[in-house]
């Protein structure tokens, strides 16, 4: 079970920041018309990153928490922030946040692409907070 844990964790993780590299690198409304969600996003990457390289160099268990917690936050924001409309965004509206990160180019003002990266990314957010949890109480 321990080898199988930590290639769910490291892929997850891989994957979760790969989606959210995309959504840096190519959803320009996130960089014009909410850029704190942006730094917010980039920073949560950064942390994420840290804490993964701390856990791999030096098998931390702070780090794994930490990885934890902030992927159990990330989760948090990302669904308040689709159900209560985008609310540090300038097109902030009641129901934009659904339509425009859960549309998938359906509906106007989504595109298919960022829509794919964050579910993407949140479906990983749960599967890293859940195995890096779970590696975090069998190895400790």
């Amino acid at each position: 079970m321990g080898s199988k844990l930590k290639y769910t964790f490291y892929t997850s993780l891989i994957l979760e920041i790969l989606s959210g590299m995309y959504l840096l690198l190519f959803d320009q409304l996130l960089q014009q018309t909410a850029f704190i969600h942006w730094a917010a996003l980039l920073l949560y990457l950064a942390i994420v990153i840290v804490l993964a390289m701390a856990y791999y160099t030096r098998q931390s268990k702070k780090a794994l928490l930490g990885i934890t917690v902030f992927s159990i936050l990330a989760i948090i924001v990302m669904l308040l922030d689709a159900a209560l409309g985008l609310p540090l965004s300038q097109d902030y509206a009641p129901g934009t946040g659904w339509s425009y990160l859960f549309g998938f180019g359906i509906v106007p003002g989504s595109f298919f692409g960022t829509s794919l990266a964050f579910t993407l990314m949140l479906i990983f957010s749960i599967i890293l907070a859940a195995a890096s949890y779970l590696l975090y109480k069998k190895d400790f």
